[in-house]
């Protein structure tokens, strides 16, 4: 098993409701995709990248979507759920195989406030080589 640390950055000005996940050969190639893991304010002090970890009012109200090559969408999960701290010490495992076709992996918010340039969503990915 391998873990990756990703972080996805607000970039100044923003207006997208929808922050891509950046693309991986490590994890395209995986076997399978065991657990995601999010951090927030107080879980790291900063990014892996240095910058700064998102605000609680914008962690609050993200969510993780992937969606598959036929553009269904696998799994929206709200990354408070994804977060050791916010769930007594356990995230559920998501064991995606590739047998499920993840294409597209982003967060998404319902609304652009409180979002600033720089701020960092911080995930950590688990999974099978």
């Amino acid at each position: 098993m391998g873990s990756i640390k990703r972080t996805i950055t607000i970039v100044a000005s923003t207006v997208t409701k929808i922050f891509p996940f950046p693309q991986d050969d490590v994890l395209q190639n995986a076997k399978s995709i065991d657990l995601i893991e999010a951090f927030k304010v107080g879980d790291v002090s900063l990014a892996p990248d240095g910058q700064t970890v998102i605000s609680d009012t914008v962690y609050k109200k993200s969510f993780l979507t992937m969606v598959s090559a036929d553009e269904d969408v696998v799994f929206k999960i709200p990354l408070s759920s994804l977060n050791r701290k916010d769930n007594g010490g356990f995230v559920v495992p998501l064991n995606l195989t590739t047998k499920i076709q993840v294409t597209r992996c982003n967060i998404s918010i319902p609304e652009t406030t409180g979002l600033t340039a720089g701020e960092a969503w911080v995930l950590c990915v688990h999974y099978t080589k």
